[in-house]
């Protein structure tokens, strides 16, 4: 199975607010979780050949949000799942996560790419204890606990296999 690296920004405000994209897939693309279609997840996406993952981020950010100048700090969280994503087939995904802050907070959808475009349905600051009151569904699992541990105590010194 090809694996294929990915880099997330768990991207903050001055506010304290995180960054979600809300994903609509029109087929499942997680074998573990078939039924789950609609979804809020942390910008970024996979890293092209030649590119560092913090480059991958801060073109993925433009991408899929419009911010520039998001300030890419140490790695937070590490992930591997496997996907079956609609260009790529079926992948081992190698996730990521960055903590990221962001000045701006205006975002748009313009610099989407069409694949981004066809699953990404809407971008939205969201106060944590809005997100964790809310029925949504956020990925990874257990997304705003995992969040406060990193407001309470800072970046892990390495960093934190979830599933």
């Amino acid at each position: 199975m090809r694996v294929r690296p990915s880099a997330r920004g768990l991207v903050l405000n001055e506010s304290a607010e995180v960054l979600l994209l809300r994903a609509e897939d029109s087929t499942p693309v997680d074998p573990a979780n078939p039924h789950l279609l609609h979804y809020w997840v942390t910008p970024g996406g996979g890293v092209k050949e030649g590119e560092t993952a913090e480059q991958a981020l801060i073109r993925e950010l433009y991408e899929e949000t419009g911010l520039v100048g998001v300030e890419i700090g140490g790695e937070v969280w590490l992930r591997e799942l496997e996907l079956d994503l609609p260009k790529h087939g079926r992948v081992r995904s190698h996730e990521r996560y960055f903590l990221c802050r962001s000045r701006e907070t205006r975002t748009t959808g313009e610099f989407m790419t069409d694949s981004e475009r066809e699953v990404i349905k809407e971008t939205r600051w969201w106060p944590l204890d809005e997100l964790a009151a809310s029925s949504e569904v956020v990925r990874p699992p257990g997304f705003v606990a995992l969040v406060r541990a990193v407001l309470a105590d800072g970046p892990p010194a390495v960093p934190l296999r979830i599933t």
